[in-house]
C-alpha cells in the first residue's frame, strides 16, 4: 500500500465571515485530504471521500454504489496459531 500523502486544508479564521471562494477552496481541500486516504467502501476509488461528502453528490461524481458504513463484526477475530505477521496484519485490517 502506498504511504499516505499529507494535504493541508484550507482554515477560515474563527468568527471570519468566509467568502464564496474560501468556502470552496476549504470543501477543495478537505475532500482531497478525505480522497487520499484508501478505501475499499464505496468503490474505493475517491478514498473516504464519500463519508464526508452528501451522497447525492458522491453519487453524481462517482457513478458507483455509494458509501457502505462499516459494520462493526460480530465475532472476535481469532487468528490461528502459526499465523505469519503478513496474514495477521491482513486479517485485522479486514476485521476492523
Amino acid at each position: 500500500m502506498a504511504a499516505p500523502v499529507a494535504h493541508t486544508i484550507a482554515g477560515i479564521a474563527p468568527g471570519a465571515r468566509p467568502t464564496a471562494a474560501q468556502d470552496r477552496a476549504f470543501e477543495a481541500s478537505f475532500y482531497a485530504a478525505a480522497r487520499s486516504m484508501p478505501s475499499h467502501r464505496g468503490g474505493g476509488i475517491l478514498g473516504h471521500v464519500g463519508a464526508v461528502m452528501p451522497a447525492a453528490q458522491f453519487l453524481a461524481i462517482a457513478n458507483i454504489a455509494a458509501w457502505i458504513d462499516p459494520v462493526p463484526p460480530v465475532q472476535p477475530l481469532v487468528i490461528p496459531p502459526q499465523t505469519s505477521a503478513a496474514i495477521t496484519s491482513i486479517m485485522l485490517r479486514q476485521h476492523h
